[in-house]
């Protein structure tokens, strides 16, 4: 048995006892409390004579508390010491505070009207409060002004009414609280603060903020600034802020305003408009993730704006979606995002986008539901004074979708079915041009109301569908085709030099006595409701029977006039089975021939026999077809044909045909008769 185990129980604790008291009295023991700075010897932490209170100098968990002395300090403790709260009284001056680094395990009070800076790098260990006075409300000094970074896990809560900035480029995780009638600036942000930000004063998003994956709230009355006017007298260049997650805009009057920053998204993100006001944020978006991603905008009483939009970028071609509910303004263009050469767009949303400026992105927009407008007012959003889609995109429009053209002219790069069928155009004052891609391309939609459509590129562009619009229609380049079933019966048609009308449907509708050109070419094999063949630079063609997706023999019909005028041409084909026509039906037409050109074309399979006729242009009573070719005869392969008008050849009336008939050879004739006259003689002879 030991010595110590020999020591009675009630002996050795108060043996113990004596041991500890004798220790504390030769090692103080240091408890956490309040310091008050006092600044008699200088600007540094560590010099006791600057402090009064628990400790001289604070030890870590002290309370900090600063008043109506020296301004410029220098925290020189032990880096990373814990400072469980800081407060500045009424008195105080403008505090700038530098030096090492803390750990805030409490909240911070600033009553005083001058401006706290404070340098030091900050790590939280919890959501720490900050009171501020609500009488420092002017810039552009803030009250409280963290310029170093602030990191850790903890989070802000901002309460009192002043303002609060954020420089330091910061990295925190915890959550964000600004209260009413307070303000938050943040600047300098790298989208690793990824708490939930929730505002019910101001939150002022600065010079080149990034705000992480957490949603971001603005309550009932809160405000989005990003005008940056704190930084503003002093940064001049642009001042991007960019956000990863949610936002939402809540309550009855939300407001949001600023012209100068670019708003970038990083990552998939929901805006939800909860108020009824609109949201405009002066800066263009911008996709930084380098993948696919959408936009979702929900709420649909309200409209979100924002000044352009540039879409993913990555080495390989991508496609950014925007959908929800809510309306959603790109009031400036939209572009190929960085290295992207064919950015494309969806838009899938049961509200409206509506898109403001001239964009040039390559990849294809795909309206897949909702209204997607040109030029349109939607929520006070105000028309520009132009509007362009992009002309290098092709447009893919749903059967559930809609595209609207309002007053402004729209150049895309062609138009085509969505995957469920073809939508509608509508507009009203507007013109859509189509072609520009140099596309094929086929619409089995709609196109309604006053808009009118231009066709151009190299190009063949098919509506397939019923497209009673009444606007003007041009073809400027390529084939715009009219397919068989297809109908554009309220427009007026006019074809340039080189490009080509073919209407295998029906098409146009002339029953004024305005009637616009062509000085391209009119073919197909459907109903053309009148026409003007013109000459410039003698390239006006009619080419009844010829199609640009049927190759065969045909007729074209019309029931209104067409006048065919000098040096402007009449094609047709014969083949074996018969020949292209052009057919004049009911009794409100007539065709007028102004001397102008016959083209012949014989097929590989035509089969010459001199006297047979071929009926090219068909009436429906006397008096029908007025005027001429400028030619009596026409030949084509060294075969001659005459041309013969007021026949009856068609049987449909008296003496309303054109027809053409095949002539003998030269000396056929003679020699036919000669060879007769052989035969007589041979027999007399043998009498």
């Amino acid at each position: 048995m030991s010595a110590s185990d020999r020591i009675p129980p009630s002996k050795r604790r108060w043996l113990i006892a004596l041991t500890a008291a004798a220790f504390c009295s030769f090692v103080p023991l240091l408890q956490a409390g309040t310091d008050t700075w006092t600044g008699a010897s200088g600007e540094d932490w560590s010099t006791s004579a600057n402090w009064a209170g628990a400790n001289k100098p604070p030890v870590s968990g002290d309370s900090l508390v600063f008043g109506t002395y020296s301004s410029i300090l220098t925290d020189d403790l032990a880096a990373g010491i814990s400072i469980a709260g800081i407060t500045f009284t009424s008195g105080s001056p403008a505090y700038n505070i530098t030096g090492n680094s803390f750990v805030l395990t409490g909240n911070i009070i600033d009553s005083s009207t001058n401006e706290v800076t404070i340098s030091n790098n900050i790590t939280l260990s919890g959501v720490q409060t900050f009171s501020l006075t609500p009488t420092k409300t002017s810039y552009p000094s803030p009250s409280v002004d963290l310029a170093g970074r602030v990191s850790g896990t903890g989070g802000i809560t901002i309460t009192g009414g002043g303002i609060f900035a954020l420089f330091g480029f910061d990295t925190f995780t915890g959550p964000i609280t600004v209260g009413a009638g307070t303000e938050l600036s943040v600047s300098g942000m790298e989208g690793t603060c990824t708490g939930n930000i929730s505002v019910s004063g101001t939150l002022i998003a600065g010079y080149q903020t990034s705000f992480g994956s957490g949603s971001v709230t603005l309550n009932n009355g809160a405000k989005l600034d990003v005008t940056n006017p704190i930084l503003e007298p002093y940064i001049t260049d642009a001042h991007p802020f960019t956000w990863a997650g949610n936002w939402t805009w809540g309550g009855s009057a939300p407001y949001t305003d600023g012209t100068a920053p670019i708003t970038a998204c990083n990552v998939a993100t929901t805006v939800t408009l909860n108020g009824t006001n609109p949201i405009t944020l002066g800066g263009a978006l911008t996709n930084t993730s380098g993948s696919n991603q959408t936009l979702t905008v929900n709420g649909a009483q309200n409209t979100l704006t924002v000044g352009g939009y540039a879409l993913a970028s990555g080495s390989v071609n991508l496609i950014d979606t925007i959908a929800g509910s809510g309306n959603f303004v790109i009031a400036g263009p939209v572009t190929d995002g960085g290295t992207a050469t064919a950015s494309g767009l969806t838009w899938s949303g049961s509200g409206t986008l509506a898109l403001f400026g001239i964009s040039t992105y390559h990849g294809p927009t795909m309206v897949t539901s909702g209204t997607l407008e040109a030029g349109a007012t939607i929520a006070n959003g105000g028309r520009p004074p132009y509007a362009a889609l992009s002309p290098n995109s092709a447009f893919h429009v749903n059967a559930s979708a809609t595209v609207n053209i309002v007053e402004v002219n729209a150049t895309i790069g062609s138009l085509t079915d969505g995957t469920a069928g073809g939508g509608s155009i509508t507009g009203s004052g507007g013109e859509l041009t189509i072609g520009s891609d140099n596309t094929n391309a086929t619409f089995s939609g709609t196109i309604t109301n006053a808009i009118s459509l231009s066709k151009v590129g190299t190009g063949m562009e098919t509506l397939s569908g019923t497209n009673p619009y009444t606007g003007y229609t041009q073809v400027d380049g390529g084939i715009l085709e009219i397919a068989k079933g297809g109908s554009v019966p309220n427009t007026s048609f006019s074809v340039s030099p080189g490009a080509t009308l073919s209407v295998d449907g029906s098409a146009g509708n002339f029953s004024t006595s305005y009637q616009l050109p062509f000085c391209g070419i009119l073919e197909g094999q459907g109903v053309v409701n009148g026409a003007i063949i013109q000459t410039w630079t003698n390239t006006g063609t009619l080419a009844p029977g010829q199609s640009a997706v049927n190759s065969n023999l045909g007729t074209l019909t019309t029931d209104k006039p067409i006048e065919i005028e000098s040096q402007a041409a009449f094609s047709i084909r014969l083949g074996a089975t018969g020949n292209d026509q052009l057919a004049l039906a009911g009794l409100g037409g007539a065709i007028y021939l102004d001397d102008c050109i016959l083209n012949l074309t014989l097929e590989p399979d035509f089969n010459f026999t001199p006297g047979s006729t071929y009926v090219i242009i068909s009436g429906s009573q006397s008096g029908d077809i007025i005027g001429e070719f400028n030619e009596p005869s026409v030949t084509a392969n060294g075969d001659t044909f005459d041309v013969l008008y007021n026949s009856n050849a068609a049987g449909t009336g008296p003496g309303n045909d054109v027809v053409i008939e095949g002539v003998p050879e030269p000396g056929a004739l003679p020699m036919a008769t000669l060879g007769l006259a052989g035969l007589l003689a041979i027999a007399r002879r043998r009498d």
